[in-house]
């Protein structure tokens, strides 16, 4: 039940994410890099960079509200 949770955590928080964030952060889920994003959506590499950091950050913090403290260590290894 927990990963389940946890699941539907993320799944929630990604979508309620800003367009232009949420779209950077799913094209990173699907495996591309930063500059393979960049050059997909026509933005500098540093705001993708920044967009992921955004990312993390509210995800980190909606799972910190919801108790869910031991998948965080997930998100050390998901930055570039």
């Amino acid at each position: 039940a927990g990963a389940d949770k946890i699941s539907q955590l993320l799944t929630k928080g990604i979508q309620e994410l800003p367009p232009q964030r949420k779209q950077v952060f799913e094209l990173r889920l699907a495996g591309l890099n930063y500059e393979q994003i960049a050059a997909e959506m026509g933005i500098s590499k540093n705001t993708v960079r920044n967009q992921v950091v955004s990312a993390l950050a509210s995800l980190r913090e909606l799972l910190r509200k919801n108790g869910e403290l031991s998948v965080l260590i997930f998100f050390y290894f998901f930055s570039e």
